[in-house]
């Protein structure tokens, strides 16, 4: 279909469009509570997270799934801005449906944060009443890897991973006792002589009383402000 229309450049357009799209929601800014100093910057932190979860290749399924069924309707959950310019590069776009799969994914996602919260204050209260909980240190801690980035010599008996690379940087944190990641099942590693291991969450849980207090009325607080009762990008 692209192909044929000699436009083969319309998804890459449509692409770099969304990126520069502001997102329209209610006050224009964030909650300082919620956000703290990001609050300034809180629709650009919106705009990535939204780009990343569902601006990829999903959208861009559903774009060509679109074209290839002869201008069939576009249905997937995209705020108001987004439905626009969809609209403006000549897709035809079912706005009530796709607003009705928006505030689905808003609301999916509040759930979502609502059950981590949940997990960080059931963490707190385990490790408050558990007795001889190791203390993990100083480290640094290293997300969303695979067995694959661990440390494992080559064959040049050296190991070109970022554990050693880190190890080696001068500008890295000092007093470091270890380095964690998160890929379960995974032997123990030392990297530089530093011992590079499991660590179930990135954030440790908090242990002195006034820090799971203070995190606890935030948890209340940030819950109650974000209801999703009025859904950005809602209406079609």
């Amino acid at each position: 279909m692209l192909m044929r229309s000699d436009n083969l450049g319309l998804i890459r357009r449509i692409r770099a469009a969304l990126v520069d799209a502001r997102l329209d929601y209610p006050g224009h800014g964030g909650s300082r509570f919620m956000l703290g100093v990001g609050s300034a910057h809180a629709e650009l932190v919106a705009r990535q997270y939204v780009l990343a979860w569902i601006g990829g290749l999903r959208l861009e399924r559903a774009l060509m799934f679109s074209l290839g069924s002869e201008g069939r309707a576009v249905v997937f959950p995209l705020p108001k801005a987004w439905r626009d310019i969809l609209t403006e590069h000549g897709f035809v776009v079912a706005r009530r449906r796709c607003a009705l799969a928006w505030a689905g994914f808003i609301a999916l996602f509040w759930v979502y944060g609502v059950l981590v919260i949940m997990k960080h204050l059931a963490l707190m209260v385990h490790t408050k009443f558990r007795r001889g909980t190791p203390s993990r240190g100083r480290y640094a801690y290293f997300g969303k890897l695979t067995t694959a980035n661990l440390p494992q010599p080559g064959r040049d008996g050296r190991s070109h991973d970022v554990f050693t690379w880190y190890a080696h940087w001068s500008g890295r944190a000092q007093g470091l006792q270890s380095l964690g990641h998160g890929v379960r099942g995974a032997e123990r590693a030392v990297a530089e002589g530093l011992p590079v291991r499991f660590v179930g969450d990135a954030i440790p849980p908090l242990t002195s009383l006034a820090g799971q207090l203070r995190f606890t009325g935030w948890a209340i607080g940030a819950v109650i402000r974000s209801v999703p009762c009025e859904v950005v990008g809602a209406t079609p």
